[in-house]
């Protein structure tokens, strides 16, 4: 499957396939304030930092360490606890669902919708094509 590699410099701009109008994976609920060239922010908190590109890339490169390596030494830290039926509900998210995985949906999404929709909110993220790409790059950590 095809991912949007945010992780690596090269891949930390939305990719432009998903920002042509006329591409059938353009979708109009999401942040236009976050199209190329503005750099993703893998620990965004609704706040757009103002770092430059190289610092922006240093902070992106520190939170991949940070969630992958630091604070994701075995396998439940990393990926959470498993989820069984009858289990109470999110009984613990992994290093790597914190951050990044959750702040791309928040970036991605329209900070203009009421629930940040589509990428930006749990019932409406897998509408929007970037979720696939989105999620295949995490898949590929796991």
């Amino acid at each position: 499957l095809p991912y949007w590699n945010w992780d690596a410099p090269a891949g930390m701009r939305m990719p432009s396939i998903f920002t042509d109008p006329s591409s059938s994976l353009y979708n109009k609920l999401r942040d236009a304030k976050h199209q190329p060239p503005y750099l993703i922010d893998l620990d965004y908190n609704g706040q757009d930092p103002s770092y430059t590109e190289a610092q922006q890339i240093d902070h992106n490169l520190k939170i991949m360490y940070r969630q992958v390596i630091a604070n994701g030494k075995t396998a439940q830290l990393f990926m959470g606890s498993p989820y069984r039926a009858g289990d109470q509900p999110n009984p613990g998210a992994g290093s790597l669902e914190n951050a990044p995985h959750g702040p791309v949906h928040v970036w991605t999404g329209d900070r203009n919708q009421p629930n940040g929709e589509d990428m930006g909110t749990l019932y409406s993220a897998g509408r929007d094509p970037i979720f696939f790409s989105h999620h295949s790059n995490v898949d590929s950590m796991w």
